[in-house]
C-alpha cells in the first residue's frame, strides 16, 4: 500500500531521508513523544503496586480465605496456567476430586481423575469452573484425553478468576484483560508508526513524528504487565502474600520448621503450585521426582497423599509436551 501511495503522490520510501534530525523534525518528534507520554500518563490511573524488596516480611500462613490462585495473582497482577493447576490440586486436598494412578486402554501408565459428589455452592465461581472444565464428559476421566477441552476451559478458568479479583475489590479493572488491551494497544501504535514516519516525512519533512509515535507504542507494550491497578484493599493483601510466598521460598531451609507440623507440605503445595515453586517445596520436604519415592538422607517425609506431585507437572504442561505422557 505504501508504495502504491508512494508511486501515485511521487513520495521516497527512505526511512534514513525521513529521519534526519534537522531543528523542525527534531522539535517535532520531541514534541509528540512529549504528548504521548502526557496521554499514557492520563490513562495509566491510580497505581497500586506490591513492592517486591527485601523489606518484605515473612508470613508463615497465608491471609485467611486466600486461595492460591488469587494468591498469585494478587503478588504477580496476572493469571498463569499455573493458577489452573493450583486450583485443581487444591480442590483434590479439599475433597473435590481424587487423584490416583492407573492405566489407559493401551496399558500406558496414566493419572486418573474422580470427581467426588460433593456440594460446590461454597466454592468460587472460577473454582467451579475447573471442576466443569474436568469433567466436562463424565465423573472420571484420564489425565492423557483431557486436550483439548481442558485448556480450553482453562481459560474460561482464567476469565473467572480475573473477574473474582475485582468483585472482591482486589483489583479496579480484571488484571488479566487490562494488561492484554494495553500490550495490544502498545503494538497497534507502534505499528501505526511505521506509515505516519513516511507520510509525515513526505509531506512535511517531520518523519520524526511517526518515530515518535513508534516509541510511545514500544513504551505502552512495556508497561503492560505493570498496568492492573490494585486497590488499597489489594495493595495490603499483597504484601502479605508476598511474605508468604518469600516464606515458601526458602523451604529448603526450614525443614526443621516444617516437621513440627503436621500436613503443612499438603496444606502449603497449591500455593507453592501457584507462586512457581513447587520444586523447591518438594525439595524442602526430602521428596523426589515421583510421588511416593523418598531420598534416605533427608529427614523422614510428612504423609504425602499419592500423586499430587507428579501431576501437577503434567496438569501445568504444554498439550504437546511429553511430560503429559509420563507419570
Amino acid at each position: 500500500l505504501l508504495i502504491v501511495i508512494a508511486g501515485t503522490y511521487g513520495w521516497t520510501i527512505a526511512p534514513l531521508e525521513h529521519l534526519r534530525p534537522t531543528p523542525a523534525n527534531v522539535a517535532a518528534g520531541a514534541v509528540t513523544f512529549v504528548l504521548g507520554l502526557i496521554v499514557v500518563r492520563a490513562r495509566w490511573g491510580a497505581r497500586h503496586l506490591v513492592q517486591r524488596s527485601t523489606t518484605v516480611v515473612p508470613e508463615l500462613a497465608p491471609p485467611e480465605g486466600i486461595r492460591p490462585a488469587e494468591a498469585d495473582l494478587l503478588v504477580h497482577g496476572r493469571p498463569h496456567r499455573r493458577d489452573v493447576s493450583a486450583t485443581v490440586i487444591d480442590l483434590a486436598l479439599r475433597g473435590f476430586l481424587r487423584v490416583r494412578e492407573g492405566t489407559d486402554a493401551e496399558a500406558t501408565p496414566t493419572w486418573v481423575l474422580e470427581r467426588v459428589a460433593t456440594a460446590t455452592d461454597d466454592l468460587q465461581r472460577y473454582e467451579r469452573a475447573a471442576l466443569a472444565a474436568l469433567f466436562a464428559h463424565g465423573p472420571r476421566v484420564l489425565l492423557g484425553s483431557l486436550e483439548p477441552r481442558f485448556y480450553i476451559g482453562a481459560d474460561l478458568v482464567e476469565d473467572e478468576l480475573d473477574r473474582e479479583m475485582v468483585g472482591r475489590g482486589w483489583f479496579v479493572d480484571p488484571p488479566g484483560r487490562l494488561r492484554s488491551r494495553w500490550a495490544t494497544a502498545g503494538w497497534l501504535t507502534a505499528l501505526a508508526g511505521i506509515p505516519l514516519t513516511f507520510v509525515f516525512g513526505n509531506a512535511a519533512g517531520l518523519g520524526l513524528v511517526g518515530a515518535a509515535v513508534f516509541a510511545i507504542g514500544v513504551v505502552v507494550y512495556a508497561l503492560a504487565p505493570w498496568r492492573p491497578a490494585r486497590t488499597a484493599a489489594g495493595q495490603g493483601l499483597g504484601l502479605r502474600v508476598a511474605g508468604f510466598e518469600l516464606f515458601l521460598r526458602t523451604a529448603e531451609q526450614e525443614r526443621q520448621r516444617f516437621a513440627e507440623r503436621e500436613r503443612l507440605f499438603e496444606d502449603y503445595l497449591p500455593y507453592a503450585i501457584a507462586f512457581g515453586l513447587v520444586e523447591q517445596w518438594v525439595r524442602g520436604f526430602g521428596l523426589v521426582d515421583r510421588p511416593g519415592d523418598f531420598d534416605d538422607t533427608h529427614p523422614p517425609p510428612i504423609p504425602l497423599r499419592e500423586g499430587l506431585v507428579g501431576l501437577v507437572r503434567q496438569l501445568d504442561a504444554r498439550p504437546d509436551d511429553p511430560r503429559r505422557r509420563a507419570i
